[in-house]
């Protein structure tokens, strides 16, 4: 209750022209038209009740932005907010705005946010282009053109980060992903090897150095990357399965059909219905 009187004094004083003391109109406050429609949408009491949380965050960030007009954690605040209300064009402009501060060049986070952004708007429209055209539109020219857009955007926001923050293993970590799904697998494998650093991501890229490797076909290699990885994981989720069917394919790979049903076993007898590991193991038992 404490939050919507505060919520709503605070309409009330922008509404009066009232930024703090001032007594001004506060639309001469927002540099144009849409700011300021934006700005009394949010202000509205009667809102549905998902999106009330959300304008009112935007309210009060705008008006802590107007307050302190250097603080970019303010900015940050609102463009969040307004990219969970995939309100994606405005997010981006208040973006813009506080890139102007001169503290932003060197803002982490922020320039995070902005790849992220970025990233959402096109996912956002390759989601309603698919809901549009139906599951019969899955392989049409636009979409494909589309996705592609999609990856290319990825990569080169996710490349930015690691050249501007090369410690960042997590971001080093997801530039290997980009790169490895659009096949530059020998940048892809170089990304992993530093991300492998971070004890949080060592075996996610352990895992993704073996699929690197599969994709060269260097399955030795592979099995090696994935062996690491099985030995630390104790429990048997799905991550775990996926890693035991990986080592499986390369030991089919390699030859070795013994070696690859042991992995296969290791699902079947705790999950019988992941993928097609219950055709394999009554495959192997028939002949």
């Amino acid at each position: 209750m404490q939050e919507l009187v505060k919520s709503a004094s605070v309409a009330h004083s922008i509404n009066q022209g009232k930024w703090e003391d001032k007594e001004e109109d506060f639309r001469s406050k927002l540099k144009d038209r849409e700011e300021a429609d934006s700005l009394e949408r949010a202000n509205r009491v009667v809102v549905d009740e998902l999106g009330g949380e959300e304008r009112s965050n935007d309210l009060m960030s705008m008006e802590a932005i107007h307050r302190d007009p250097q603080k970019v954690d303010n900015y940050k605040l609102l463009v969040r907010s307004l990219m969970n209300q995939e309100k994606f064009d405005e997010a981006l402009r208040w973006l813009e705005k506080a890139f102007a501060l001169p503290q932003a060049e060197n803002d982490a986070p922020l320039r995070q946010l902005r790849s992220e952004l970025k990233v959402n708007r096109v996912e956002r429209g390759l989601f309603d282009l698919r809901r549009d055209l139906g599951p019969g539109g899955k392989h049409n020219e636009r979409i494909e053109s589309l996705e592609a857009e999609l990856l290319e955007l990825k990569l080169e926001e996710s490349r930015k980060l690691v050249d501007q923050f090369p410690n960042d293993y997590s971001q080093r970590f997801k530039y290997g992903s980009y790169l490895l799904e659009a096949d530059d697998v020998d940048s892809a494998i170089q990304q992993f090897q530093i991300s492998q650093r971070s004890p949080s991501l060592r075996l996610k890229s352990l895992v993704l150095l073996g699929r690197c490797f599969i994709a060269k076909g260097l399955y030795d290699l592979a099995l090696e990357q994935l062996r690491q990885a099985i030995e630390s994981l104790s429990v048997m989720d799905d991550f775990k399965k996926e890693v035991h069917y990986e080592l499986a394919q390369c030991y089919s790979k390699l030859d070795r059909a013994d070696d690859a049903i042991e992995q296969y076993k290791a699902i079947y007898s705790n999950d019988i219905g992941y993928r097609d590991v219950a055709d394999k193991i009554d495959a192997f038992y028939r002949d």
